[in-house]
């Protein structure tokens, strides 16, 4: 079976996971500048921590599916080609 060149599954999901973690230790970590005089590191820590983890848990939808298109490309290759 010939694999794709260009999508590793494994790679991504091993990168979705990390993603995810980072994300929540970004947050756990910007907690401690929520009452201080360093409250922007807070505040720019929390707005990543949403962005990183909306974006993990959005790629983990989207996975799937390009899992499934692949699979769909290379079956078809093989069967008419």
């Amino acid at each position: 079976m010939k694999k794709s060149i260009y999508y590793h599954p494994k790679r991504s999901a091993i990168l979705i996971l990390l993603l995810f973690i980072s994300g929540m230790l970004i947050g756990k970590f910007t907690q401690r500048f929520r009452f201080s005089e360093y409250r922007w590191i807070y505040q720019f820590g929390s707005l990543l921590n949403i962005l990183v983890t909306t974006g993990s848990l959005l790629w983990s939808l989207i996975h799937p599916l390009m899992i499934w298109s692949e699979n769909k490309k290379i079956g078809k290759s093989i069967y008419y080609g």
